[in-house]
């Protein structure tokens, strides 16, 4: 869609024109760049240890069941914090972690 290189709000705003539905990514700083008070789509940000495919695969199912619900427009975590208390070392891992230098970034529709 010629859309590389586009920053978050603008890529926002182009996902809700062109009727996508969410945008799904491992950014987890970008409710710190954006308004999320005012989103055209909700976010979904994917919570793993690390940014790998072999990480994220294992949360591809659920979050494929939160994308099917009724979505507000705003930033959901995934998993949810609830999930990560179960496991100390998961919480501590991906909230200590710096937000990714490159982050991987789909849009549903």
């Amino acid at each position: 869609m010629g859309w590389a290189g586009t920053g978050n709000g603008v890529l926002l705003s182009l996902a809700a024109d062109h009727g996508f539905g969410a945008l799904v990514t491992v950014d987890r700083g970008i409710e710190h760049q954006q308004n999320v008070s005012g989103l055209p789509i909700p976010v979904v940000i994917l919570l793993a240890v690390r940014n790998r495919l072999a990480e994220l695969q294992p949360l591809v199912s659920g979050v494929v069941a939160l994308l099917s619900g009724d979505l507000q427009r705003r930033v959901y975590r995934f998993p949810s914090s609830r999930i990560l208390l179960s496991s100390r070392s998961l919480w501590a891992t991906a909230f200590d972690s710096s937000p990714c230098r490159r982050p991987l970034a789909a849009i549903v529709r």
